[in-house]
């Protein structure tokens, strides 16, 4: 194999010594130094002295151009982090993925229609399928004849299993534009780096530009293996220059070939992106798919519209593979991950009692970091919900959820006078719960304080998105997670230290249960 090198020359100095603008702006970390954007024609890389650290890399042939990258990066959002330029996206039509991963389980590209009709009517009990074979909402019903899912109950039916009986692909309102690829590097297990974080593709319902009752985001989140293990996330090193090397790409032309080539045929000697393993939820080395549904005032199958909240799902590409070419993987409902069901707060049963125990002994340590981009959770999958509601009445709200529940509240208060922790509340503990779930994350938790002097980011109200179908940024991830993703990325590749996931007293956070108290992420917060 032949080697390249990266130069990185470094200028002194740490902290952050930029600021991001939303849209346009550079971020730079590091002391101020000779900034330089590379034209990329300048296809060599420089040769290394003797007073540059450098980064042995894997010459990347996916990419025509390969302009150094200096240290301090200069990390450039809009290229580097979440890429919403047309000529780029214009690659990744649900179409052309869907086919694609259609195709990596050993089916036809062409049967990517039945995959997406198939998902859909997972959301349709079984009164109302449209596909044969299901699975449907209703296929698993507990004693009081609920529909349930990993345990506990769900909407069913959900309004958006009409889409079972529409053609996504045909650019009409229930098809669906591309907005934007996010690159989170930052979710890099650590320690071990057992993947190389996720890379995600996120689409948005066309109806949803105009209608804003009628709106469906799909997020597709695969985790890239990492492709020698034993080296941790050091093996993780080509897929971190790659995307901090698209910062100082001007071509928009050669970005797009650039990332085209990283997630369909992959970096040499790493996977593709998009492949239906890495949706495929075997274990937490593996991705998802997460969608935002809101269809709220479509008639639904003759019956009128079904007027239901505004809620986030989760799906996994089944792991089966395909044994012809008439093979249509399916998309399966999952619990949504780091979203335990909210009764369990306020439950006096043995199965809320054990959610309790948990929470008190291995997720408050995680939520009472002093930085809105460190604090965690990392439920035990047994635990999770099957839906995450956004809009009130909602079971996320766990402050809400575990008010009248003076054991739990007396728990975590001596958590916290044990962890040192006496400017938190319970209730602060509760708010910072919240966060992490989904419904939380992009609506519920807007605005509150988080006690500890952290204050979750401001959006205005019902804006429920991140990235929306006229790619706008919530404030959220313009002002806090992106600066913080930008960071990262720009340590690991100048080989500054990474801090690790710190309990309050100083210790570094240890594992009972792997299987079910997973290690920090390079970027600080858990897997998920």
């Amino acid at each position: 194999m032949t080697y390249r090198y990266l130069k990185c020359r470094s200028v002194g100095g740490a902290g952050l010594a930029g600021a991001f603008v939303a849209g346009l702006g550079l971020l730079t970390w590091g002391a101020p130094g000779r900034a330089q954007e590379l034209d990329p024609a300048s296809s060599l890389l420089r040769e290394p002295d003797a007073a540059s650290p450098l980064l042995r890399e894997p010459d990347l042939a996916a990419a025509r151009f390969r302009p150094p990258v200096f240290c301090p990066v200069s990390v450039n959002p809009d290229r580097s982090l979440l890429v919403r330029d047309a000529e780029v996206l214009a690659h990744f039509s649900l179409q052309t993925v869907l086919g694609r991963i259609v195709q990596s389980a050993g089916g036809a590209p062409g049967n990517a229609l039945a995959m997406y009709r198939q998902w859909w009517d997972a959301n349709n009990d079984a009164a109302h399928a449209q596909t044969q074979g299901g699975p449907h909402c209703d296929d698993t019903r507990d004693g009081a004849g609920r529909a349930v899912l990993n345990g506990f109950p769900i909407d069913c039916p959900r309004q958006e299993g009409l889409l079972a009986a529409t053609n996504p692909f045909d650019g009409g309102p229930d098809s669906y534009e591309p907005l934007a690829l996010s690159n989170r590097f930052d979710l890099i297990p650590t320690p071990g780096g057992k993947n190389c974080g996720e890379y995600r593709i996120v689409y948005g319902k066309r109806s949803g530009q105009t209608q804003r009752f009628d709106r469906n985001l799909l997020i597709f989140e695969a985790v890239l293996p990492n492709p020698d293990p034993s080296r941790g996330a050091a093996a993780c090193r080509p897929v971190a220059a790659f995307w901090a090397r698209l910062s100082t790409v001007t071509n928009a032309a050669t970005r797009a070939q650039m990332l085209r080539s990283f997630y369909f045929n992959g970096l040499p000697g790493f996977a593709p992106v998009i492949s239906a393993s890495h949706y495929g939820g075997r274990d937490r080395n593996s991705g998802q798919i997460r969608t935002n549904q809101f269809t709220n005032d479509r008639d639904y199958f003759g019956e009128g519209p079904k007027r239901q909240p505004w809620q986030l799902r989760e799906y996994i590409v089944e792991a089966t593979r395909c044994t012809s070419r008439s093979c249509v993987p399916r998309i399966l409902p999952r619990a949504v991950k780091i979203n335990p069901f909210g009764p369990l707060f306020a439950g006096s049963d043995a199965q809320a009692q054990d959610f309790q125990n948990d929470f008190v002994e291995h997720q408050v340590p995680l939520l009472v970091e002093n930085d809105i981009n460190r604090i965690a959770m990392a439920t035990p999958a047994r635990f999770n919900g099957g839906q995450s509601t956004s809009q009130a009445p909602t079971d996320n709200d766990y402050k809400q959820q575990a008010l009248g529940n003076g054991s739990l509240r007396n728990a975590v208060q001596n958590k916290l006078t044990a962890l040192g922790r006496n400017d938190l509340t319970p209730e602060d503990v509760m708010e910072r719960a919240t966060t992490q779930s989904c419904a939380g994350c992009h609506e519920v938790s807007h605005g509150r304080s988080l006690g500890g002097g952290l204050t979750w980011p401001s959006d205005p109200p019902f804006t429920f998105t991140h990235v929306n179908e006229r790619q706008e940024l919530s404030n959220a991830l313009q002002t806090v997670f992106l600066p913080h993703r930008g960071q990262v990325l720009s340590d690991f590749v100048c080989r500054r230290r990474i801090q690790p996931l710190l309990r309050p007293d100083g210790s570094v956070e240890e594992l009972a249960e792997p299987a079910s108290t997973p290690a920090g992420t390079l970027g600080g917060a858990t897997i998920e």
